[in-house]
């Protein structure tokens, strides 16, 4: 059975979303109207719907060496569903490579591969406009009013105590101080309070 006969098993027997199949057919179908390797046809469409099947639950991007070589999409726990393995991951990267169904960094094709990671084109394009807009935000150097901030931390949060670290002031402080800043800790731990 093809590949794409293997993903359309997978698709009814609820392993795939219609979207993903739909995704790994028109992939295919551009690889192989635009010339691309028929040998190089399921490699694709397998990609194309892993990449979409991530996307669904949230992943941004597929890491190739993750699935490469071992059973990437199946039905069921039990291995008696329906299952697709994935090739080794330099063959399936040349496959993809050489496709005209996927680009790298920067392309506007349906798959982007970029190191081994593949992205949806779009997925792709967002995470590079997300990354050019912290770049360009850790770039800016605004002027603090140190004694402005000092008053405000004071106020916000009582006198300075040198007995323990107060993280919830140290992350306040560097909010202020830096052009980026990312609060981060566990449930309870003060990050809405302290932004």
């Amino acid at each position: 059975m093809s590949v794409l006969g293997r993903l359309e098993a997978l698709e009814a027997a609820g392993a795939l979303r219609p979207i993903d199949l739909r995704l790994a057919r028109f992939c295919a179908r551009v690889h192989r109207e635009e010339g691309g390797d028929p040998a190089g046809v399921d490699a694709v469409a397998l990609a194309a719907a892993l990449a979409s099947r991530r996307a669904g639950e949230g992943d941004v991007c597929v890491p190739l060496a993750r699935h490469a070589g071992r059973v990437a999409l199946a039905a069921g726990g039990d291995g008696a569903g329906p299952a697709l393995d994935a090739p080794p991951l330099a063959e399936w990267r040349r496959a993809l490579e050489a496709s005209p169904a996927v680009g790298g960094p920067g392309d506007h094709q349906p798959l982007i591969l970029d190191g081994d990671l593949l992205y949806l084109g779009r997925h792709w394009g967002w995470e590079a406009q997300v990354a050019a807009h912290l770049r360009a935000r850790m770039g800016r150097d605004e002027p603090v009013d140190e004694a402005r901030l000092r008053a405000g931390l004071e106020r916000l949060f009582g006198p300075l105590r040198t007995e323990a670290v107060d993280w919830q002031r140290a992350a306040a402080a560097l909010a202020v101080l830096r052009p980026l800043a990312v609060v981060t800790g566990g449930p309870g731990t003060g990050k809405t309070t302290t932004v």
